[in-house]
């Protein structure tokens, strides 16, 4: 969704990169570290992009000891991610390399974070980077250390400066301040009374851990089954059945472990993606359908500057070092900066630049990239892309693109290589926006799916359009992202069970939609074997894919990080043991740290953990698992053949005293037994050896205990 492409500070402050007016008054700090006058203090609207943000400065008290930051955040049609910038700015460059860190005094009006940075003079290009470190806020007066060698070269300034240094030069500083994102109608408040650039590391302050802050890391220990105590009552019982029915149905696809990267930052941590497990990596969203890979240039919506992203060369081989293989999405928009027209915004692209990427990645490089996506929710480009398309797509539209570009990519695919076969990803329809079975605009009562692979498999048994007998569609792709805000209010629905319960929308034939308003209210959605069951009827062999979901379509919502953490985590048994074919969760990094695995400046977020313990040990085949508190207590089992790997999701605030069975059937005389407590809000990953059933079983719990609950603490459980 264009809407949730949260941006970082580094794009935002292009009005910097481009060159800003030097303040001529005196140095705000005067040395570096005396006054917070407010009146040299200077605000920055939406980091000089078209929105609609306000804010002042003004002074705490009389005596000018402190300074408070006020703000009131607006979105617009043109700029839709609303921010703001309160800087300090020398008049001529600093040198701050003899100093360890900045030591700060502050408070907000609620927990929440914040940016705090420094614009710093590159060496190589002459130009201004943003250095930052995030922070938490606290409603009380605190002290925070944040040493330099933590701060990090911003994300999406590094893709648009090729050459520039690696290095943070601190003896070329301009500028520093905070920056605040949010969302439309936000208002709030920061008080500073200390900035102090500190040459030692202080004896009563450790460094920020961001990390630390928002969760600890699952816990980890052994079971020993032999010193196992039964337990005088239990609640529930969970029963797992060891011999798979049906090995080949049952297989778990590992494509189902994936993350959608922001093609609009640079890449993030390696070491950390890499620790992750994700198999698949998904280059898409909205600006790949106005990027043109030959330049590697995208434009914003009704913005005429061409911004540059990480070429497709560097994003493949970083997937091939962290274990993953590339989904790369083809701009079937046909706009982009024209690579022979001086980067000219323009309709450009078409269906043999498709085949012309496909040469150069799989002829002239030889990289073999099979998986390709064709456009990027397709059916609401006339809001994303409002600038060139003032009315909708219609299924109809949209398929006379996408069979040319896909025609040409096959064939051209066949001519460098036969034997490795492309699949072709489409149409990655949203369905948070619009009701996937009506999305026709030439023909009433069209199920927009249904005719999208009747069309498919109609074309490929054409054979005066398609004589070689190409598939052009291999997987039928498709987003969502289940909501739970009011519409009236923007207030998030504060009843974590039933908002963890309707993660049967996805699976549950006879679960009729409480509270999810990405999809029809009071229906029975069943979203996988809905798609499952018009694959089969229209096109049997295609595969399924969601190419983008997570909870909320819109960016910087704020959810009890509880909630998103256990929703996903149940919904990756789901994904697993219910045959979808492919997923990629949005997003693997962004500056919207509520919704990413990582935030841009590479630090982990409470999301990281459970896709990390599916991608590690939830794989191979699938096993029936029972729980005789299902929804309340859920499980969902595999054998990946060395282990029976459980996973079990505390769907309540209670501990619930459990007898687990692993049977090899249901005739088992003879199934190994242990008990275990499983901690509220939580989930939990076992281990058990498959040889023999070793005395040790590996536990790893996550949930409520770990995580800093800094949102909403208060929800009803």
């Amino acid at each position: 969704m264009f809407k949730r492409q949260a941006i970082n500070m580094a794009v935002l402050l292009l009005v910097f990169f481009l060159g800003m007016p030097v303040c001529e008054s005196p140095a705000a700090l005067s040395g570096l570290d005396k006054s917070l006058d407010y009146k040299d203090w200077e605000l920055l609207s939406d980091s000089g992009w078209p929105g609609g943000s306000t804010g002042y400065v003004e002074s705490i008290d009389e005596r000018g000891q402190g300074v408070r930051f006020k703000y009131a955040l607006k979105a617009t049609m043109l700029w839709p991610w609303p921010e703001i910038d309160f800087y300090l700015e020398y008049s001529e460059i600093r040198d701050f390399s003899g100093y360890k860190g900045a030591k700060l005094r502050l408070k907000g009006d609620k927990k929440q974070e914040i940016y705090f940075y420094f614009l710093t003079k590159d060496k190589n290009t002459g130009v201004f980077k943003p250095c930052w470190q995030r922070l938490v806020l606290s409603d009380t007066y605190q002290s925070i250390y944040l040493p330099f060698e933590q701060f990090k070269i911003a994300k999406d300034w590094m893709p648009r400066n090729p050459g520039f240094n690696s290095d943070i030069e601190w003896d070329a500083v301009k500028t520093f301040g905070f920056h605040k994102k949010g969302v439309d109608g936000e208002e709030g408040s920061l008080e500073l009374v200390q900035i102090e650039f500190i040459e030692q590391e202080p004896e009563d302050l450790q460094a920020l851990d961001l990390e630390g802050l928002r969760s600890l890391p699952p816990r980890h220990f052994s079971i020993n089954l032999e010193n196992n105590v039964k337990m005088q009552s239990i609640d529930a019982k969970i029963t797992v059945f060891t011999e798979a029915q049906d090995k080949e149905q049952n297989q778990i696809s590992p494509y189902i472990y994936g993350a959608n990267w922001g093609v609009w930052l640079g890449l993030p941590d390696e070491k950390k993606v890499a620790s992750l497990g994700l198999k698949l990596i998904r280059a898409g969203g909205p600006f790949m359908d106005r990027a043109n890979w030959r330049n590697n240039k995208y434009t914003f919506p009704a913005t005429k500057v061409s911004l540059s992203m990480t070429d497709l060369d560097h994003f493949i081989h970083y997937c091939k070092r962290v274990g993953a293989e590339p989904l790369i999405q083809i701009n079937a928009l046909g706009f982009a900066p024209d690579d022979k027209n001086r980067s000219v915004f323009s309709k450009c692209i078409g269906p043999e630049d498709a085949a012309d990427l496909v040469r150069y990645l799989n002829r002239e490089k030889g990289y073999n990239v099979r998986f390709f996506e064709i456009g990027n929710e397709p059916f609401i480009w006339h809001r994303v892309h409002f600038d060139v398309r003032l009315m909708p797509c219609s299924i109809e539209e949209y398929f006379g693109i996408f069979k040319d570009i896909s025609l040409a990519m096959k064939k051209t695919q066949s001519e460098i290589n036969p034997r490795l076969q492309l699949k072709i990803f489409a149409p990655g329809v949203s369905t948070s926006y619009l009701n996937w079975e009506t999305l026709s605009l030439n023909t009433e009562g069209t199920h927009a799916i249904k005719y999208f692979l009747q069309e498919c498999r109609k074309f490929q048994y054409d054979k005066s359009a398609n004589p070689l007998g190409f598939r052009i569609l291999d997987v039928l792709s498709f987003h969502l992202f289940p909501s739970f805000r009011d519409e009236q209010t923007g207030q998030v629905e504060r009843d974590i069970s039933s908002i963890l319960r309707s993660t049967q929308t996805w699976w549950n034939k006879d679960y009729t939609n409480e509270l999810d308003r990405s999809l029809p209210l009071g229906a029975q959605a069943a979203v996988i074997p809905k798609f499952k069951r018009w694959v089969l009827e229209d096109y049997p062999g295609t595969e399924l894919a969601v190419t983008e979901f997570n909870l909320e379509a819109q960016s910087m919502i704020e959810y009890d990080p509880v909630i998103k953490v256990l929703y996903l985590a149940d919904l990756y048994g789901i994904m697993a043991v219910q045959g979808m074919d492919y997923a990629a969760q949005f997003c693997l990094n962004s500056s919207d740290h509520h919704i990413a695995l990582m935030d841009e400046a590479d630090n982990i977020t409470p999301l990281y953990y459970p896709l990390s313990l599916y991608a590690k040990y939830f794989n191979s085949q699938s096993l029936e698992a029972v729980s005789t508190l299902p929804e309340k207590l859920n499980v969902y089992a595999c054998d990946n053949g060395e282990k029976i790997v459980l996973m079990v999701v505390n769907k309540q605030s209670q501990v619930y005293e459990t007898q687990v069975i692993l049977s090899k059937n249901r005739e088992d005389e003879n199934p190994t037994i242990f008990s275990y407590s499983f901690p509220p809000l939580s989930l939990t990953c076992l281990r058990v050896s498959r040889k023999g059933i070793a005395k040790d079983i590996d536990c790893w719990e996550y949930g409520v205990r770990q995580i800093d609950r800094t949102i909403s603490s208060d929800t009803n459980l």
